[in-house]
């Protein structure tokens, strides 16, 4: 019975300090329990200027594998965010995405976040970015 008291304790400190600190405290609970250490999440694309419309693919190393996933999304010059694509979470890809037509002309953001599957359900955890610039 002894050995079952700390975890108790552990597991009760821990659900208080992710209800007290939020996201903070809950970004240092474990994240995967396979992982040995934590990894470097990189995107990059090409090409990494172009109109709306153009097709766009997104390399990303350093991922997680597992039962969640990748969202990849853009947020145009003027702040506007679009989804683009869901992906198996995987240590690496390789996806073509498309930039919005109405995309606003300007330096955008092409961002993967790989959600995690934690306590019973798929969390947000840790993103990529890389820069687009959409030309006239």
């Amino acid at each position: 019975m002894h050995g079952r008291i700390p975890s108790i304790v552990l597991a009760g400190a821990l659900l208080l300090n992710v209800a007290a600190g939020g996201a903070q405290a809950a970004q240092a609970a474990p994240r995967d329990v396979g992982r040995q250490a934590p990894l470097a999440l990189l995107i990059r694309t090409r090409p990494t200027s172009g109109p709306g419309g153009a097709l766009v693919v997104v390399k990303g190393t350093g991922f997680n594998s597992g039962r969640c996933f990748i969202i990849i999304s853009f947020t145009d010059a003027n702040g506007v965010y679009t989804y683009l694509k869901t992906l198996r979470l995987q240590p690496s890809f390789k996806t073509t995405v498309e930039i919005p037509t109405s995309a606003g002309v300007g330096p955008g953001t092409i961002k993967a976040v790989q959600w995690l599957f934690l306590f019973g359900t798929c969390i947000q955890d840790s993103s990529a970015t890389a820069t687009f610039t959409v030309t006239p």
